[in-house]
């Protein structure tokens, strides 16, 4: 970002800073918010600070320009001033407006809220009063909060004191992460039905005058948080105007505000960026070591890695336990070393399948034997109590080594064979459980902190687009998703990056964030987590009404991924990216063929941001030709159950010809005895309705998504549809959810 905080404002920003931290407090009084406002250049309300009732003389009051005033408790213990009867109109007279503050200081002191612990009253304020409108839009909310995960977040709202309740009954608060340029406020604000309201309302110009505000805001977070190289001795961690209120001048004006603040001391990385170096070393090793196989018990985790590795036929595998002796692995015979230094040959990988607290000797060993990457399977680590400490005698024994690290708590890592390389497996799923069957032309790379989901999504894509790899990367003690998104942007086989995602570490989602912004592949992700019950209890609209998930949603699509809205949309998704990424995609006009009237009303209500295409006259009339009187011509064609493969194929090559028609969306209701789409049927006609689609799907150069609505009977024939390389779904709002991502996407 090329614009930065002119440095008068600095200067007078860095005063208020450091008068509120010689005294020790972390958050600022509201007379220092409307300072730092002010240097800001946003309007405040004229306002007068008073530390006791007996301070105010009446010549201080003549500065206000109305009768009435606003009169508040200041206080850096209480956020919600109104609640606790903290706020109170007054007139502009001396005695009264004494008395009023004596009463509300006896009020808010006796409020239920305090009584356990009183809080602080450091004096009073005193505002005009500004008259504005209370409709919708004219009382706004800006705040920026730095999240552990992601940094600086700026959030954008219905103000005043519904803001909470109508975030989360009407429309949530629209955010980003920071920092931003200019226009990206103005598109923040176009994205939300406030801005909308000040077009129709002719008030565009109240569009502007938020967008500038933000883009303040963004300014202020640029010097004074994370984002800067050199911070400043003071930063914020969170800073927020609520109201802010546009008055009948249409003034944009700031009513009132919340900052806190932290002095220096270890901060946020916010600036490092995702980590490639060395993962070759994970994925393509040249001698790999499973430490933790059984000459006894043949079900041993390190035992079923060993067999995967074997049946892979990998000639550089290594096992080890401190017994020694020999083992059978895939009916051959293997030397069980007793450490992993006795192994003469180049060990680049070392796969850790022995108990948690045995890992940090492991790690050590590794580093002396000049491995390139550990992979830790088991478990016991930092997600259960105590377990920080074995993850950091990890780091500690290779520090310095340049080994990377997958897991803990994790299956590790499976890497498609090549024609050059035999592969990697370590998912300790036995074949008898898990079918695997890449296919040379996977290009998808599933990246899941979970490794159940990573293995259930491996079974359930196995037809359509078997992934290439697949990693769980478990507690993220070293590798993590946006080093694993930055590989793979460089690995010519890969085209299409999945991603599970249950949480980041600290600055991990940052990194993750500009891991996104930085690749030219698709990146679909699942984001789980949904609940932020911590959320409750926070003290700002800002940090109640954006919560952790709130803020990763909305960081991924600004960074440019595909956030999948539900699991099953994920692996949706992946089919479609996968199967159709490499089609042409000239616009949003879609067409239907389907065999069954209301999968064709299903389609067309879940049309999204797709449009009707509308057919040329040649078309329509070569369809025409092709169809009983009694069907329609119309683009959510229904050829009725009366079609057969043949026709049903003639009706799909027509309308992808069409040059309106950019992509097709294909309905099969399998039951009618004139599709050939049953087992048998399948197993003896070449030329049924999966191959002719299949057919035209390969000649096309335009998306397509097909729906089979129906049960388990006909899963071969959905399997045979994705097998020939076509995203096959079991609803038409499915398949229609996923073309239209994919065409949002690619436009």
């Amino acid at each position: 970002m090329s614009e930065k905080l002119n440095p008068v404002a600095i200067e007078k920003i860095d005063a208020v800073l450091a008068k509120a931290g010689a005294t020790g407090r972390e958050q600022l009084l509201e007379p220092e918010v409307y300072q730092i406002l002010q240097a800001l250049g946003i309007q405040v309300p004229t306002y007068l600070f008073i530390r006791d009732p007996d301070d105010l003389e009446g010549g201080m009051l003549a500065e206000f320009g109305t009768e009435t005033l606003i009169l508040k408790i200041v206080s850096g213990n209480i956020a919600h001033k109104t609640r606790v009867g903290g706020v109170k109109k007054v007139s502009r007279d001396r005695e009264r407006i004494r008395h009023a503050m004596c009463q509300m200081r006896d009020e808010v002191l006796a409020h239920p809220s305090f009584a356990d612990e009183k809080p602080t009253i450091d004096g009073f304020l005193l505002t005009s009063f500004i008259e504005y409108s209370k409709d919708l839009g004219n009382e706004i909310l800006a705040g920026v909060k730095v999240n552990l995960a992601f940094g600086p977040v700026i959030s954008f709202s219905k103000g005043g004191t519904d803001a909470e309740h109508f975030a989360k009954y009407f429309s949530s608060p629209n955010v980003r992460v920071l920092p931003v340029e200019r226009q990206q406020c103005r598109d923040l604000l176009g994205t939300t039905g406030i801005a909308l309201k000040y077009h129709e309302e002719g008030h565009a110009d109240h569009a502007v005058k938020a967008a500038d505000l933000l883009y303040r805001f963004n300014l202020l977070f640029s010097h004074f948080s994370c984002l800067n190289p050199d911070p400043p001795k003071y930063i914020f961690s969170e800073f927020e105007v609520n109201p802010l209120v546009f008055d009948y001048e249409s003034n944009l004006i700031a009513i009132d505000g919340l900052a806190c603040i932290f002095d220096s001391g270890e901060r946020l990385d916010m600036l490092a960026g995702p980590n490639p170096e060395g993962l070759d070393g994970l994925f393509w090793p040249e001698g790999v070591a499973v430490i933790g196989v059984s000459a006894s018990d043949q079900g041993k985790t390190g035992n079923n890695i060993a067999t995967l590795l074997h049946n892979l036929g990998r000639k550089d595998l290594y096992l080890v336990n401190p017994k020694g002796g020999r083992v059978e692995i895939g009916g051959q015979d293997y030397t069980m070393y007793k450490s992993l230094l006795d192994i003469e040959e180049r060990v680049d990988l070392v796969v850790v399948c022995v108990p948690a607290p045995l890992a940090p000797t492991v790690a050590m060993e590794a580093k002396t034997k000049g491995a390139r990457g550990l992979v830790l399977i088991p478990g016991g680590f930092s997600e259960v109590a105590g377990g920080e400490a074995l993850e950091k005698g990890i780091l500690d024994a290779i520090e310095g080594s340049g080994i990377r690290i997958v897991g803990p708590n994790c299956l590790g890592i499976f890497r498609a064979p090549t024609g050059e390389h035999p592969g990697l497996n370590t998912l300790f799923i036995p074949e008898s459980k898990l079918e695997y069957r890449p296919k040379k032309e996977s290009n998808v790379a599933l990246l899941t902190q979970s490794g159940a989901l990573g293995i259930t999504e491996l079974d359930k894509l196995k037809s359509a687009i078997y992934p290439r790899v697949v990693v769980s990367y478990g507690n993220q003690l070293d590798v993590d998703p946006a080093d694993l998104v930055a590989y793979f942007e460089k690995d010519p086989e890969i085209d299409v990056l999945a991603v599970y995602i249950e949480g980041f570490k600290e600055a991990g989602g940052r990194k993750f964030f500009e891991a996104v912004r930085q690749t030219t592949k698709p990146v679909i992700v699942y984001k789980a987590g949904r609940t932020d019950a911590g959320s409750r209890a926070a003290a700002s609209h800002t940090a109640s009404m954006t919560g952790d998930y709130k803020v990763a949603l909305a960081a991924m699509e600004q960074a440019g991924a595909i956030v999948a809205d539900h699991i099953l949309d994920h692996k949706d998704l992946i089919k479609a990216f996968a199967l159709m990424g490499e089609k042409k995609i000239g616009g949003r006009r879609v067409a239907g063929v389907v065999n069954a009237g209301f999968e064709s009303t299903y389609a067309a209500d879940n049309i999204g941001g797709l449009e009707l295409a509308q057919f040329t006259q040649e078309t329509a009339d070569s369809l025409r030709a092709s169809l009983p009187r009694f069907v329609s011509i119309n683009p959510f064609m229904d050829l009725t159950p009366m079609a057969d493969d043949a026709l049903f194929e003639r009706c799909i090559e027509l309308v992808l010809a069409d040059p309106g028609v950019d992509c097709l969306f294909i309905s099969i209701v399998p039951h009618t005895v004139m599709l050939h789409t049953n087992l048998e049927e399948l197993a003896g006609d070449r030329e049924n309705i999966a191959h002719r689609i299949i057919r035209q799907g390969q000649k096309a150069d335009k998306p397509i998504v097909v729906s089979v609505n129906a049960g388990t009977m006909y899963n071969a024939f959905m399997e045979m549809l994705e097998e020939g390389g076509i995203p096959t779904y079991s609803t038409a709002e499915r398949a229609m959810i996923a073309l239209n991502r994919l065409v949002d996407q690619r436009l």
